[in-house]
């Protein structure tokens, strides 16, 4: 038996049996105390080791060096292995004015391991302005064609100016002894040198580790050399939260057997995916007065300059005259969006949202006002020099807005005169999912009196004879040669500008 020697109460009286926990007056002995102590950092380790399914995932990034500025780099991506259990295959969506396209899309597979493979993300600065670039990154799961898991990760890449140096950006010295370990974290500069210099270490072995992370840079100088020595580098690493938002459940869809279905051609098309835009190509010798038609089925529709990479809008007008050199520079008088076209009810308007103007019918436009538009009107883009672009507006029907773009290589001097027949191109500004009320023998057009019948259903687009009223899907795998107003050559596209691989991206909905 012995007094009780719990060190917060010394004035306790109480005797405690050899082994014993606590004393009457339950003060814990020292021995418990430690035993405690024990058992508590036993369960802090239990809880590092075996992380809370509500921890955060975050995507490290890891590998850049921002001296290396106009050059080429690769950064690093790599996700943390208890990141979505029970999934092994991931989609990478990334978006950065950095990248070649504006935009890439990668695929993560598990490895046999149960680690995710790491990305590379390859870009250059070269031309590019100093400064941030945002970097948004998509994760997605799919499944059965349905995303099922969504997450976003957005970060920012930093582009010195060329002649940057790490001393310009930040120089500390830290040390400059024997078995040096270096660390910068939270975007600190670590930086070791001196070595091998008076006061230095000049021989021996030298074991050195320089770790950075979280946006850090550190930096090892070995100048003069003193003798054979290895160096790995570390470069700028940090890790960005990856936030899962909503998407939807393959589960929560209705079955095919409830989806809209409908008997077209003998077939029952069943839609599963909504196409918004296309192009039908039919030029060959013999073939109408057009050889390409554009269709768009959205709510709105933007004009603008064509633009090869990623265009801000989604019909694209430019200049199409015999001298290449005049058709860039008057392209550049429209603007990247230089007007809207909406619906009202079952008519349309036009809006002037550019620069240098638009002319209806020859009268220029109040900027931001909507004015009606009707079957004949031309519209020219470009108030202040005539004859830039000209669209004409062919027919307006509760399903579709018919425009010709107007062939500017039949009379390319007649600045002031009207231009002498169609385009090559028709525009068809689809009302999305509302099908013809009518098929009249004839669309109204200044030389094609007999044009397609085309319109948007179940979330794809439609042809539609007039003679037979029999009714054709138009994708990758319908036979073209079927319809009459179409050339036997006609293919399919499922992007209305083809040449223009980016196009689409800004209206993108993931």
């Amino acid at each position: 038996m012995k007094k009780c020697q719990a060190p917060d109460h010394p004035h306790c009286t109480h005797w405690v049996a050899e082994g014993e926990a606590a004393c009457a007056a339950g003060h814990l002995q020292a021995a418990g105390q430690h035993r405690q102590a024990l058992l508590n950092a036993s369960a802090d380790g239990l809880r590092q080791a075996i992380p809370h399914a509500a921890d955060k995932a975050h995507l490290h990034f890891s590998g850049y060096d921002p001296r290396a500025a106009g050059g080429r780099q690769t950064i690093k991506l790599e996700l943390p292995v208890r990141f979505a259990p029970g999934i092994n295959m991931l989609e990478v969506q990334l978006t950065c004015e950095l990248l070649a396209a504006g935009m890439t899309k990668q695929r993560l597979l598990r490895t046999m391991s149960g680690q995710w493979q790491p990305l590379l993300l390859s870009f250059s600065s070269r031309n590019k302005e100093h400064g941030q670039y945002p970097l948004q990154v998509t994760i997605l799961h799919q499944q059965d064609g349905m995303v099922k898991r969504k997450w976003l990760c957005t970060s920012v890449i930093f582009v010195p100016r060329a002649n940057a140096t790490l001393t310009e950006i930040h120089s500390v010295f830290l040390a400059t002894q024997k078995n040096v370990r270096v660390m910068a974290e939270d975007g600190a500069i670590a930086s070791l040198s001196g070595l091998g210099q008076a006061g230095g270490y000049a021989q021996g072995n030298m074991h050195i580790e320089i770790s950075a992370k979280d946006a850090a840079i550190a930096k090892l100088d070995m100048r003069p050399p003193t003798g054979k020595y290895e160096i790995a580098l570390g470069a700028v690493a940090w890790d960005e939260e990856l936030i899962e938002v909503a998407a939807t459940n393959a589960a929560s869809a209705p079955p095919a057997t409830t989806l809209q279905t409908r008997q077209i051609s003998g077939t029952a098309k069943t839609a599963a995916m909504a196409t918004k835009w296309a192009s039908l190509i039919v030029d060959q010798p013999g073939s109408p007065s057009y050889n390409r038609i554009r269709l768009f089925a959205l709510d709105e529709w933007v004009l603008g300059r064509w633009e090869e990479q990623q265009p801000q809008a989604d019909i694209l007008l430019s200049h199409r005259g015999s001298n290449a050199a005049e058709n860039a520079r008057l392209s550049r008088r429209i603007s990247a969006r230089h007007a809207i076209i909406r619906r009202n009810a079952a008519s349309a308007e036009l809006i002037d949202v550019s620069r240098y103007g638009v002319l209806l019918d020859g009268v220029s436009l109040e900027k931001d006002r909507a004015y009606p538009l009707r079957t004949g009107m031309r519209i020219e883009f470009c108030a202040t020099v005539r004859g830039i672009a000209i669209l004409e507006v062919v027919d307006i029907q509760a399903h579709v807005i018919l425009l010709a773009e107007i062939d500017q290589t039949i009379d390319s001097h007649a600045v002031n005169k009207t231009p002498k027949g169609i385009s090559k191109e028709l525009l068809f500004l689809l009302t999305p999912e509302t099908q013809p009320m009518s098929t009249s023998a004839n669309l109204p057009g200044p030389s094609s009196p007999a044009l397609p019948v085309l319109f948007h259903f179940q979330g794809g687009f439609w042809h539609r004879n007039k003679a037979t009223q029999q009714e054709t899907r138009l994708d990758e795998n319908a036979d073209l040669r079927v319809i009459p107003e179409f050339s036997p050559t006609c293919r399919y596209s499922s992007l209305p500008y083809a040449e223009i691989k980016t196009y689409g991206l800004g209206r993108m909905s993931i």
